[in-house]
């Protein structure tokens, strides 16, 4: 799951504020921010498929702001061929097989990332209808997702290719009324990281046990579930989808604000 996000220019700036308290130290993040994102679209929808560039945070450098593309291809990679395969395979990272899952384990031990994005996207079902959801937070402030990193630097060019993933936990009551229907059979949602979390995630020292309490899904209330217009196309798109009340979707409205 989780394989379409919205990446805007707001959400990718106000991480800035919420990363140190000195105000030098911002301005100069948000500075740095700006150059970054100067010649890089802000995305309102994009699909998970066309690799885009989204904006990072390490663990060796958390308060230097990086693009990788999303789709993760570990160091031991031989080929394009293997690579292009496997960038597909590892949008996504489920939390409970992080440390045994060959393109991770390494990843998860040392290569361990913050993904910043304005809200993600899924399909809830209706017999044969489906309607596409925006997921965000009731604050508008962005979310930071848990991700996983790592650099293979066999590229035809020779020039490293960053990938990352974003890591995956069970879903929360109300993404599970949304996300009802998978090739799994089981409903998922992104890891969300609170600030706390964050400076779990990153730290350097941190092994399995310390993690573990971050793979808990978000607390139903503070995100939002909105029905949208689903795009003609998976292409990227800068702009965001509308929201819709489709009539379907009042019963499964009220039962969100019933949990």
């Amino acid at each position: 799951m989780c394989y379409s996000v919205s990446s805007l220019t707001k959400a990718r700036l106000d991480y800035a504020r919420h990363r140190a308290d000195d105000s030098a130290l911002i301005a100069a993040l948000e500075k740095e921010l700006e150059e970054l994102l100067r010649n890089e679209p802000p995305l309102g929808w994009v699909n998970g498929f066309a690799h885009p560039r989204l904006l990072v945070f390490t663990q060796k450098e958390p308060l230097m702001p990086r693009l990788f593309r999303w789709g993760l291809v570990p160091p031991w990679v031989r080929d394009r061929e293997q690579a292009s395969q496997l960038a597909k395979q590892t949008l996504n990272a489920r939390s409970e097989s992080l440390w045994e899952k060959p393109s991770f384990r390494e990843s998860a031990k040392g290569q361990r990332c913050l993904i910043i994005v304005d809200g993600f996207f899924e399909y809830h079902h209706q017999g044969k209808t489906k309607f596409l959801h925006r997921m965000s937070r009731t604050d508008e402030e962005p979310l930071c997702l848990a991700g996983l990193y790592a650099v293979w630097g066999a590229t035809p060019t020779g020039i490293p290719y960053h990938g990352c993933s974003i890591v995956t936990t069970q879903a929360n009551p109300a993404m599970a009324l949304v996300h009802n229907q998978s090739k799994s059979g089981e409903s998922r949602m992104p890891v969300i990281l609170d600030s706390n979390q964050q400076r779990v995630w990153l730290a350097p020292d941190a092994d399995p046990a310390d993690l573990q309490p971050c793979f808990r899904p978000a607390p139903v209330e503070t995100l939002r579930y909105e029905a949208v217009q689903a795009p003609h196309s998976s292409a990227p798109s800068h702009d965001t989808p509308p929201v819709i009340q489709p009539p379907e979707l009042w019963i499964l409205r009220q039962e969100i604000t019933l949990l």
